[in-house]
């Protein structure tokens, strides 16, 4: 019997020897296993935001009425989170239509209509009723076509807006410069609050303007009738309702991807620094500044992030106008 006792009792001295080392063993391999090491890009908007919070002023709402800073926001967040989604499941469609091109149009036609529709779905969302009106989002699509048959869904046949706009929640050069946006970019925020004045009724789908104004027409039946199937893709304006009802609701899911930290970063900053469109746009200008110069995001990344910034800056500018 004692012999039985000694050999449990020997067992059972093994046994947290063994339990022992294994939990030793695994605190070392915890210990040893490197963590994932920050990107560049994000150390460094992140001291950006730190920067910013050591110059934020008190904030002073100034003709809003009943509005406030903190529905503005709302708003601008519905604007270039959409945007920044339908930029990036507008370049996929796109480049299974067109390997080539589509990919740049889509990423276009994409961000507007995502942040065209979740922005104003947004705004018909503020006494918490949503309406999700597939009629918007023809009204967006016809305006894009129009825009496509004119040629204007260009680089250079995009600056066209700004008389279609006559002037209503234009960004000014002044800040333009200081936000250090690409044309590409800057396309993409002019053709979201030509769709904004759209949906508002300040502007239409067809608007008149005499072709001998737009001499910078040079555009391809081709590269028309590309856009116009990407406008009519149902794969593309499916993905864009999900986006808007998604961001309405509070349903959209963040990943930690590089993409999705930027712009967490940069809707931190919106509600921590920004009061006006000036500082958006210095804001957006410093993140350019870094997102330009690095490797850790590809060409289609930048492009995604940048678009959505300049739907920011045009978002901005549009709400403070409408809401004076």
């Amino acid at each position: 019997m004692k012999t039985m006792i000694g050999i449990s009792k020997g067992m059972a001295v093994m046994t947290m020897i063994i339990l022992l080392t294994a939990c030793t063993s695994d605190n070392y391999d915890m210990e040893m296993t490197p963590k994932a090491k920050t990107p560049d890009v994000i150390s460094k908007i992140e001291n950006i935001n730190a920067e910013l919070e050591q110059l934020k002023t008190p904030f002073v709402t100034r003709g809003w009425k009943d509005w406030n800073r903190n529905k503005r926001n709302e708003l601008v967040r519905a604007d270039f989170k959409g945007c920044y989604d339908g930029v990036k499941y507008g370049y996929k469609i796109g480049k299974q239509i067109d390997s080539s091109r589509g990919g740049c149009f889509g990423a276009i036609i994409g961000g507007v209509i995502g942040g065209g529709v979740s922005s104003w779905w947004k705004y018909r969302d503020m006494d918490h009723k949503l309406e999700c009106n597939d009629a918007d989002i023809e009204t967006i699509s016809e305006l894009c076509r129009s825009l496509a048959q004119k040629g204007d869904i260009t680089e250079s046949g995009i600056t066209n807006l700004d008389e279609a706009l006559k002037g209503d929640s234009i960004v000014n050069n002044d800040l333009i410069l200081l936000s250090n946006l690409d044309a590409l970019s800057l396309c993409i925020g002019k053709m979201h609050n030509t769709a904004l004045a759209t949906f508002d009724g300040s502007s239409g789908p067809n608007m008149d303007k005499k072709d001998e104004k737009y001499p910078d027409k040079k555009i391809d039946a081709e590269t028309i009738e590309l856009q116009l199937s990407l406008i009519d893709s149902k794969e593309l304006k499916t993905k864009c309702k999900q986006i808007a009802i998604d961001i309405c609701t509070g349903e959209k899911n963040e990943s930690d991807s590089t993409t999705d930290k930027i712009i967490r970063l940069f809707d931190e900053a919106l509600d921590s620094y920004t009061e006006n469109a000036e500082d958006i746009a210095f804001i957006i200008g410093k993140y350019c500044e870094i997102i330009d110069s690095t490797a850790d995001l590809t060409e289609e990344e930048k492009t995604q992030v940048k678009a959505a910034f300049s739907t920011a800056l045009y978002s901005i500018s549009y709400w403070e106008t409408k809401m004076k």
